[in-house]
């Protein structure tokens, strides 16, 4: 059974799920804040744990090429996934067997609407609510800090060879532009292709170079021709549900950082 995000309506599995496998690594992460250690069975191998000494659940692989046979050995009750994160195939052939959740996230609505639905589908619903009053208590805040209302240009690379950016219908952008940066691709849609001439003519601010999908690291940062760069936690951009708690206080103090280099430049222009 393919179970659609927004498209629940009231639907509530018989019973709590015992055994859920996750296919989305910030999924997990909430799955483990709403107390499901013990249910949660099988994540893939770029999920992070919070509590891995206290659960230790099998890899079933990546998000792109999820070991089927083994999770059918598993026999989950809830299958979690994610329209861009993994594979139409495979979604399909396991929903075929198992209640399967697909998540599609573009922006931190449909974020909070994951996080009440799964809160629903595992009988979690009043923790799903204190982690969303808990996110909503943080986002609602950004509005009155002068710092998020001062706009810097950046633009947001996600891979290398080619050079990849995010467009104005992608989760990341959504994010980079309630916190006050100004995505200079927000023209494009999805994940275009760019090259470094391309990066120049915008004239970003600065350039955020993440630590995923592509690890981006300090090597990297000479290919720029002199545009300032930062190397940054990609899951600080990405990673949706209860980890956007821990993003605020991250964001914003990259936010005045960036502010105060830009100040900086142009004192010296």
């Amino acid at each position: 059974m393919l179970i659609f995000q927004g498209q629940l309506n009231g639907l509530q599995l018989s019973q709590p799920p015992s055994r859920i496998i996750s296919l989305v690594p910030s999924i997990s992460w909430y799955l483990e804040d709403l107390g499901l250690n013990s249910e949660l069975i099988g994540i893939t191998k770029f999920c992070t744990l919070q509590n891995p000494m206290v659960i230790r659940p099998t890899n079933i692989g990546g998000t792109k090429n999820p070991k089927i046979d083994l999770i059918k050995s598993l026999e989950p009750h809830l299958i979690i996934a994610n329209k861009e994160e993994n594979r139409r195939e495979d979604i399909q052939e396991l929903a075929d067997l198992f209640p399967t959740y697909l998540s599609a996230i573009e922006q931190p609505s449909d974020m909070v609407t994951m996080m009440l639905e799964i809160g629903l589908l595992c009988h979690k619903t009043s923790g799903a609510k204190q982690l969303v009053d808990a996110f909503y208590e943080q986002w609602n805040g950004l509005s009155s800090d002068p710092c998020f209302q001062r706009a810097v240009d950046v633009c947001y690379l996600i891979w290398r060879n080619p050079y990849m950016t995010v467009g104005r219908d992608t989760y990341i952008h959504s994010i980079l532009h309630h916190f006050g940066f100004n995505n200079v691709f927000s023209h494009e849609l999805r994940y275009p292709s760019i090259s470094i001439s391309d990066i120049a003519i915008k004239k970003p601010n600065c350039i955020l170079l993440p630590s995923e999908p592509f690890p981006f690291n300090h090597q990297h940062i000479d290919e720029f021709a002199g545009i300032p760069c930062e190397l940054v936690d990609g899951r600080m951009f990405s990673w949706y549900g209860s980890f956007m708690l821990k993003s605020f206080s991250y964001l914003e103090a990259l936010k005045r950082k960036i502010l105060f280099q830009y100040e900086e430049n142009s004192l010296h222009h």
